[in-house]
């Protein structure tokens, strides 16, 4: 017969000075069932009937609906081991985790600035997703996760660890990422990227309807960079801007490949290749 799993409790170690009431205490195996509590001002929570083995305890911002499956549902290949779990659940046994807000232990936050051609970028989306590329978080500017106007942004991370940061070009499919490590408490990045751009000429009339089969890759030191080719009605080419000034591929693949691909593609592989320059648009004709 099934056990009845065991338990974690614990308290909400708030800063010195600080209250820990509301806090809201997440509990996590890695199996897109995540649950929540929100705590009063003994700072106090427990959790039971959890399943035997490692779990990971944090501080959450939202609570998490009992009767839905998280947003951070576990996708096919996850390693489990990326959440860095940070006590064991035995089976009729309490295990005791406190939450330490202060210190080591506080929340993890990313504070980066990025500027394109000089300025802040116009039409930029952040979000900070795990390796694996289930997203965590959106990033906090001016406009729900936006770049604020001075290219500045905040996001938020569940635990320390690797990340990968993901800008996404409004309306384009474009693409810019790179992976982070984020330690305890504050974190800061910043970058400052010049671009170009890319007309891709000679497309069928249908080019990238319904799935996009046809990509720009490309991987400078600051990005990797993935631009889906799809053109426009009634036109064979289609504009790929902006691009991170270095040298890209364009490469046609398989659906079946497609559906293969699980992490972010850092090799480019065959195709055409093509130099993005800045302040340029760069003519190039797609592979058959």
């Amino acid at each position: 017969a099934l056990g009845r799993g065991g338990s974690i409790e614990g308290i909400v170690l708030a800063p010195a000075g600080q209250s820990p009431a509301g806090t809201i205490v997440a509990v996590s195996r890695g199996d897109g069932r995540a649950r929540t509590q929100r705590v009063g001002a003994d700072g106090r929570y427990r959790f039971d009937h959890l399943t035997p083995g490692p779990w990971l305890v944090v501080r959450r911002d939202e609570s998490i609906d009992p009767n839905a499956i998280s947003s951070e549902e576990t996708p096919r290949g996850f390693d489990p081991s990326a959440l860095h779990f940070n006590c064991e659940v035995r089976e009729g046994e309490v295990t005791h985790h406190d939450l330490n807000l202060a210190g080591d232990a506080a929340p993890v936050r990313l504070l980066g600035s990025l500027q394109v051609d000089g300025a802040a970028p116009q039409h930029f989306r952040v979000a900070l997703t795990r390796p694996d590329g289930v997203r965590m978080a959106e990033g906090r500017g001016q406009d729900p996760g936006g770049v604020s106007d001075d290219g500045t942004f905040e996001l938020a991370a569940p635990a320390p660890g690797p990340y990968r940061l993901l800008f996404e070009i409004a309306e384009s499919g474009i693409l810019w990422s790179r992976e982070v490590e984020l330690g305890p408490g504050r974190n800061t990045w910043s970058a400052s990227v010049r671009t170009g751009g890319v007309v891709v000429e000679g497309l069928s009339a249908n080019e990238g309807r319904p799935v996009p089969t046809l990509f720009l890759l490309m991987k400078t030191e600051d990005f990797e960079v993935v631009a889906p080719v799809v053109g426009r009605a009634g036109e064979r080419s289609a504009t790929l801007s902006p691009l991170p000034v270095g040298a890209a591929r364009i490469r046609r693949f398989t659906l079946e490949e497609i559906a293969a691909i699980q992490d972010f593609p850092a090799e480019q592989g065959p195709g055409v290749p093509v130099e993005v320059r800045a302040g340029e648009t760069v003519r190039v004709s797609a592979p058959d």
